[in-house]
This record gives structure tokens, C-alpha cells and sequence, in this order.
């Protein structure tokens, strides 16, 4: 099977999409009822409603900036390497797609420490 060159780039476009969309959806609508299998879950997020619905929008915010951002890595580094050759564009693949993985596993620190921020241990807002 051939290594398909812009392979990378169309599954990088596609989870930023993806990504844009979940987090829109998290910031602006998220789930009303604390569930284990939909939206940013741990201990700490689950606590209470207040706490629940303050860590989806957060989780949400993150996720639709960070695939906005990248989005547009994606899209200008399409242009710039469209002609390189077919091992540049491999690793640029890969390293937008590391780019992606971290990105998207960001918000475990940034909504944690927002919710140490503004809630104490019993789930009180500060």
C-alpha cells in the first residue's frame, strides 16, 4: 500500500473539525445531567452540578480554541509543504498530529486547576 502524502493533513483537518465542534457544543450546550460517559469526567468534575456544568464549559473553551489553532496549522502547512517531498510531509504529519494529541489532552490540567480555583474540596464555590 502507498503512503498517501496528504492522508496526515486530511485526518488532521478532520479532528480539528471534530474538535471544533465538541468544544462548541461542551461551551455553549453542555450536558445538564452528570454522566460518566458523556462530556469531561473525573472526581472532581462529577461533585456537584454546579461544579459538572462549570467544568464542561471550561473543557469546552479549551477544546474549541485548541482546534481552531489547529485548524490553521493545518490548513497553512498544507500550502507551505504542498510540493515538498513525500518524508517532509510525513513528518510534518506527525508532528501536527503530536501537536493534536497533546491539544486535546490539555484540558485535564487547565479545568482541574480552574475548578481548584473556584471550589473548595466540598464542592462550594469560593
Amino acid at each position: 500500500m502507498e503512503f498517501n502524502t496528504y492522508s496526515f493533513f486530511i485526518l488532521s483537518l478532520m479532528a480539528s473539525l471534530v474538535t471544533i465542534f465538541f468544544g462548541n457544543k461542551y461551551m455553549n450546550n453542555p450536558p445538564e445531567k452528570i454522566s460518566y460517559s458523556n462530556g469531561y469526567c473525573t472526581k472532581r468534575s462529577t461533585k456537584n452540578k454546579e461544579m459538572w456544568l462549570f467544568s464542561q464549559k471550561k473543557f469546552g473553551k479549551i477544546w474549541y480554541y485548541s482546534g481552531i489553532f489547529t485548524l490553521a496549522v493545518s490548513a497553512l502547512t498544507i500550502i507551505f509543504i504542498f510540493k515538498c517531498s513525500k518524508s517532509l510531509i510525513f513528518i510534518v504529519g506527525i508532528i501536527i498530529f503530536a501537536i493534536q494529541g497533546l491539544l486535546m489532552m490539555s484540558p485535564l490540567l487547565f479545568v482541574e486547576q480552574s475548578l481548584k480555583q473556584n471550589f473548595d474540596n466540598n464542592g462550594n464555590r469560593k
